[in-house]
């Protein structure tokens, strides 16, 4: 392995995770275990202290595992945040009203968290207390646009129970699901390997070196951004990350 594909994994490890792994996501650490793996071996390669060999193989078992670990987790975040049919969904009458029949949904489940995440831009496109009611994970979920400081959030509510229904005189609304809403235009799927104003835009998010060139180094820092948020890292940018990053590159 030459010196300067090692220097590559060094670099693709920091870009998508800084210099240490602690607290970063388990793709974050696995990159980072990977490089350390690699450096090991490369210098047990040409040496005969056994102790050395031994070192490389115990790094190599941990990158193993934590890649594993990674990929588990995404597998993992992929089926927990899989969105329901786009299309209109009625919702029954027992609901109570809002807010009084409701309260914060915590801890909230890794669906939620997600849902939350997609629904951020579309909430706050209408401002603070916007909200909106629907089915995450088989539950009635209401989301609400909420200022946290400085921050723009979007707080979660579950039916209260024992709180009474809504008066049965009021017909049920229907809560359009706005997952096939268009993205804006600007936002075309880009992957590894393609180049332009697209990726120049969504390296801007990313807050890597915006040079236009989707490379090794962005697609890293793309599956870190995409576990990050509850996505499939595959490190293609596609509708699902788009939205989830606001629709709309910075």
């Amino acid at each position: 392995m030459t010196f300067a594909f090692i220097i590559l994994l060094i670099l693709l490890a920091h870009q998508s995770s800084g210099a240490s792994p602690k607290g970063q996501p388990l793709a974050a650490q696995a990159a980072h275990a990977q490089v350390t793996a690699t450096v090991k071996q490369t210098e047990a390669k040409n040496s005969p202290d056994p102790q050395k060999h031994k070192d490389a193989a115990v790094a190599q078992a941990k990158a193993d595992a934590l890649t594993k670990a990674a990929l588990s987790e995404a597998s993992a975040k992929s089926a927990a945040t899989k969105t329901p049919p786009p299309w209109p969904q009625a919702m029954p009458s027992g609901l109570p009203p809002f807010p009084s029949g409701w309260e914060p949904d915590q801890p909230p489940p890794q669906a939620v968290q997600a849902r939350a995440w997609q629904l951020l831009p579309i909430l706050w496109k209408q401002g603070a207390n916007a909200r909106k009611t629907e089915q995450t994970s088989g539950r009635w979920i209401t989301y609400v646009s909420q200022a946290m400081g400085p921050k723009k959030g979007v707080v979660a509510f579950r039916p209260r129970p024992g709180a009474a229904p809504a008066p049965s005189s009021s017909s049920p609304p229907t809560n359009v699901a706005t997952y096939a809403r268009p993205l804006p235009s600007g936002t075309p799927t880009i992957r590894q390997g393609m180049s332009g104003d697209a990726v120049r835009r969504w390296q801007a998010i990313l807050g890597v070196t915006a040079d236009g060139q989707f490379g090794p180094a962005t697609a890293a820092a793309t599956r870190a951004w995409q576990a990050r948020h509850g996505l499939t890292a595959d490190g293609v940018v596609g509708p699902a990350t788009w939205g989830a990053a606001g629709g709309t590159p910075v």
